[in-house]
């Protein structure tokens, strides 16, 4: 603990230098800094020594009792918060710009063309494939961060009896996890952007200030890219560990499936539609990828030289167990609707709906890397034309319920602070009263008319 500001003044102290790094392009609510010393004497005893301390000859000493995870546990647990931040993100995202779209009108339906009645542009098969994706994944994520929000709670509870079997899964699950859905959530909310025209380029909108605010999570608590290798790694030593031992914690019970090759046979429209159908194609392909990427480093002089020289494979192989724990863990939510807390998802007619975003988001997921699952051999090209048969009749099966899937989130008006996302629907009303808050709009000064043009 460092005093940094008189208590009286609140002047900088002797010796200390403060200020502010200067403007960001979101997340403005929160002050980033810098500070310098001059000359400052720090005692020793304000420094926390319960894991690690300093001598008072200035020999730094680490308690040997401690496993080495522990002294990350707080930003492991920060990261944890992000994964389900960042469902709750694109799911504000997805509510702007599906209300949006059910209200705004444009075009004809070519099926009636004697119709006088303009299509909302929701109906266009287009606009759902760019939305109802996202809105899918939100509910993944959200869920899946439910879940592991409860997995942090145990984990505290463990750690204070001196347990700490499970911050490997921590370790592992947080960095994979934070890495595939602050990804999800930045690309989605700038697709959401997109969707709604150039009135999603507006700062009232809500849209632009979310994405400048979500996009810090990509880089806070560990940079994506860095953290895939740190996932890689974690992988890498649960696996030997199960190798060594036949155990492996219950999070990870999938790599007991390890040595064990894919299906190879080809699967019907209707099998596609079937959650174990799926969740066991990520489950394949997650484990050729680990398999894959075991070989190669084993190549390598040691571990370390490994990890450095195929750092490229790193990125795909924890998108890739992220994408499985994603898909695994809403497909277990909307089969025992008991595991889930959501009074919106208690009614049955809910959760049937919800049941088809879990398909959509598997399938759509599954589409983006087709290369990989073909490659792994757990799904066949031929396959590929009956997946997206599925996507497109989703489509048509989600929208009658977009906008009660959206409002099932129970954002208020307040929460999005959006002119397009309006619970009543009242967007147009509502960019012309946002507009009327322009200076410019209230200023009789002819400046530039006087000083420059004449």
């Amino acid at each position: 603990m460092v005093q940094l500001r008189d208590l009286e003044t609140h002047d900088a102290m002797p010796g200390v230098t403060l200020g502010d790094v200067g403007p960001k392009i979101g997340f403005n609510n929160v002050d980033n800094g810098y500070c310098s010393f001059n000359r400052v004497r720090i005692p020793r005893l304000n420094m926390g020594m319960r894991f690690a301390t300093v001598t008072r000859e200035g020999k730094y000493v680490k308690n040997s009792d401690v496993p080495q995870e522990v002294l990350y546990f707080t930003m492991l647990q920060t990261r944890m918060v992000f994964i389900r931040s960042a469902g709750v993100n694109l799911a504000k995202a997805c509510t702007i710009s599906i209300r949006y779209s059910a209200v705004r009108q444009q075009g004809y339906d070519a099926n009636y063309p004697k119709s006088k009645e303009e299509l909302s542009v929701l109906d266009y098969q287009t606009q759902q494939y760019r939305l109802f994706p996202l809105l899918a994944a939100a509910y993944a994520i959200v869920l899946t961060g439910n879940r592991v929000d409860d997995f942090s709670a145990a984990l505290s509870e463990q750690m204070k009896s001196g347990e700490v079997s499970l911050l490997s899964v921590g370790h592992v699950m947080s960095c994979g996890l934070k890495v595939l859905t602050t990804d999800l959530a930045t690309a989605g909310i700038e697709t959401a952007r997109r969707a709604c025209g150039g009135h999603g380029y507006l700062l009232s909108s809500g849209l632009p200030i979310l994405l400048g605010d979500a996009a810090q999570t990509v880089t806070t608590e560990g940079d994506n890219l860095v953290l895939s290798i740190q996932t890689a790694r974690a992988l890498l030593k649960i696996l030997a560990s199960y190798k060594k031992t036949g155990k492996v914690p219950e999070p990870m019970a999938f790599l007991e499936n390890i040595d064990k090759l894919p299906n190879a046979t080809p699967r019907t429209q209707k099998q596609w539609l079937e959650p174990q159908n799926y969740v066991a194609a990520f489950e394949q392909r997650f484990l050729y990828q680990l398999r894959s990427y075991v070989q190669k480093i084993s190549t390598e002089s040691s571990a370390t030289v490994g990890l450095q020289n195929n750092s490229m494979d790193t990125l795909k192989l924890t998108n890739s167990y992220a994408n499985l724990v994603l898909v695994k863990t809403f497909a277990e939510a909307v089969q025992a609707p008991s595991t889930l807390t959501s009074e919106f998802l208690s009614s049955p007619a809910i959760l049937n709906v919800v049941r088809l975003l879990c398909h959509l988001f598997a399938l759509t997921q599954l589409e983006a890397t087709a290369g990989e699952f073909m490659e792994s051999g757990c799904v066949f090209p031929s396959e590929m034309p009956i997946i997206r048969a599925n996507i497109e009749e989703l489509l048509k099966l989600i929208r009658p319920h977009a906008v009660t899937l959206v409002d099932g989130f129970n954002f208020s008006d307040h929460t999005l602070n959006s002119t397009l996302g309006r619970y009543d629907g009242n967007v147009y009303e509502a960019l012309y009263e946002s507009a009327q808050h322009d200076p410019l709009n209230h200023s009789s000064d002819k400046v530039a008319l006087h000083e420059l043009l004449r």
